[in-house]
């Protein structure tokens, strides 16, 4: 048995301090352990002289992984025939294991050739040739571009007749690489044909309005609709339906229900609540659903055709919104107020304004390559400058951080992944996330950021 002891701790050194056998449970003996990259406590439960299984607080092998790519640290348990993930705080990912990114496209200009110069980034889509679409909100326009960011054509323009926007609100692929394009000031759907000619239009009623949306890569699309981000004092929250949209933007089955969004507003006049915590979905690469709340880290994961599959949970602490972050949050309101000529507005908005005791568990999620999730983080109202509040504004949302929390297609956290600073990811193709960069001076670029560490095959 001794011998047995030593062979084991020489084998999982380099991850594990074994310290001693407290007994048998059962065909197995138990080790005491800690975990040297957390020091939590583990459980080693030595089945057969091949098989090794940390259960309680890990698994090596859960994942598919070779063990030394980092052990999962977590636990998983079946409820009703839906799994449940525990995650419980520590990354997968080995040290420098983790996935990076490269920027392989840039599009944008201070100044210069106005095609490349935008003004509001509104939408923006990948059809599967490589080109990209970009919907620029201000000047009502769809651009196209190669792969690589040359201009190919610009089409729209602002008015209520065909070809035009009145709020060009979003760009998605539908089968074959038709674009819909919601424009809610004229409520309908325009159809756009891949070489950027007008097809049709369909109208829209403003209760059945899309409040977010999110598509795949091969046409499949999902609408969140209902109540948008406020509820009125003194009734009750509504839950609000996502839906599965036609390729013509109507409203198809209803998939799934988001709990109610916090930040709240009066029949008297707004009372803004800083942060009760908002709902947010996107759709998989296989046509299935992710949801979650940012008031507690739980993501809701569903099957395409076979409904709740798993409940995924991370453990981590709550960041208060403690005296300090609420006097920063005033003074640059109140600066922001200033530099906009309305500084009679702050001591109003001040008196409606209440915190809740924490920030939120996250600020928002993707659905990423191979059936991965993508939940962003934030940045405490103490750790941005005043730039960074103007650009961020006063939402329901406290401003995004650079970095990711990456789970499997098992609900297995992996790690954080870190984009540039001020990158806004709106889509993945291909194992690349495309999304919206803006420079200190708040000018955008759309920028194709390549995720490196990719495996080759599917994570499943």
């Amino acid at each position: 048995m001794a011998d047995s002891f030593e062979r084991l701790k020489t084998a999982l050194a380099d991850r594990y301090a074994i310290e001693r056998e407290p007994g048998v449970r059962g065909p197995a003996t138990v080790y005491s352990a800690r975990v040297k990259r957390n020091r939590r406590v583990a459980l080693i439960q030595r089945l057969s002289p091949t098989l090794v299984l940390a259960t309680g607080m890990i698994c090596a092998n859960c994942t598919g992984r070779t063990a030394d790519a980092g052990a999962w640290d977590g636990v998983e348990r079946d409820s009703a025939g839906i799994h449940v993930v525990e995650n419980l705080g520590g990354p997968t990912w080995a040290d420098g294991a983790g996935w990076t990114m490269s920027e392989i496209v840039r599009i944008g200009s201070v100044g210069g050739d106005s095609d490349y110069v935008f003004g509001a980034i509104s939408g923006l889509a990948v059809l599967s040739d490589g080109r990209i679409v970009v919907g620029d909100g201000a000047a009502r326009e769809l651009r196209f571009f190669s792969p690589n960011g040359v201009h190919q054509r610009t089409v729209g323009r602002r008015g209520s007749g065909p070809g035009e926007y009145n709020e060009l609100s979003g760009v998605l692929v539908t089968p074959g690489d038709t674009l819909l394009v919601p424009d809610r000031r004229n409520l309908r759907m325009n159809r756009v044909a891949p070489d950027g000619t007008w097809l049709e239009s369909q109208p829209v009623s403003a209760f059945e309005w899309p409040a977010g949306w999110s598509g795949t890569p091969n046409g499949l699309l999902a609408a969140r609709v209902g109540v948008a981000s406020y509820t009125l004092i003194g009734t009750e929250p509504v839950p609000s339906p996502v839906v599965s949209l036609t390729e013509r933007g109507m409203i198809g089955d209803t998939l799934a229900w988001l709990r109610p969004a916090g930040f709240y507003s009066t029949l008297g006049g707004e009372q803004f609540r800083y942060y009760p915590g908002e709902p947010d979905f996107c759709l998989l690469e296989d046509g299935g659903l992710v949801t979650g709340h940012s008031a507690d880290y739980e993501l809701l994961r569903y099957g395409a055709t076979n409904g709740l599959t798993h409940v995924i949970r991370l453990r981590r602490e709550r960041l208060p919104i403690t005296e300090r972050e609420q006097e920063v949050f005033f003074a640059r309101l109140k600066a922001n107020l200033q530099e906009r000529n309305r500084p009679q507005r702050f001591p109003q908005r001040k008196a409606r304004t209440v915190f809740t005791e924490t920030y939120p568990a996250f600020r928002g999620l993707v659905c990423g390559p191979r059936g991965t999730i993508w939940v962003q983080g934030f940045k405490p109202w103490t750790a941005i400058t005043p730039e960074e509040f103007d650009r961020a504004g006063i939402v329901q949302l406290p401003p995004a951080s650079p970095d990711w929390d990456v789970f499997d297609a098992n609900g297995r956290y992996l790690g954080v992944v870190t984009t540039p600073t001020n990158f806004d990811i709106r889509l993945f193709r291909d194992g690349v996330a495309y999304g919206v960069w803006s420079d200190d001076l708040g000018v955008q670029y759309v920028v194709g950021l390549r995720v490196d560490g990719l495996p080759a095959e599917d994570v499943r």
